[in-house]
């Protein structure tokens, strides 16, 4: 159980690290490249999904964020 605690709070950390990146690119870069605001969101929303896999309870939250990690669409 701790193990599962300490990579999740990794996973979070790098989620948190990817948005701080993402926002720090559109806030401060003045030529701003949309393929790379493309780049740093996916990046964020996959963090985001690797993130939520690691705290999943369930088998339905864990297929979501599967999901999520892999921008796959649902249905």
């Amino acid at each position: 159980m701790e193990k599962t605690l300490n990579i999740a709070c990794i996973y979070g950390v790098i989620a948190a690290l990817s948005f701080l990146l993402a926002c720090g690119y559109c806030a401060f870069v003045r030529k701003k490249e949309i393929w790379l605001i493309c780049l740093y969101i996916s990046v964020f929303i996959a963090n985001m999904g690797y993130f939520a896999l690691s705290i999943s309870k369930s088998l339905g939250e864990a297929l979501l964020a599967n999901r999520m990690a892999y921008l796959r669409k649902t249905g």
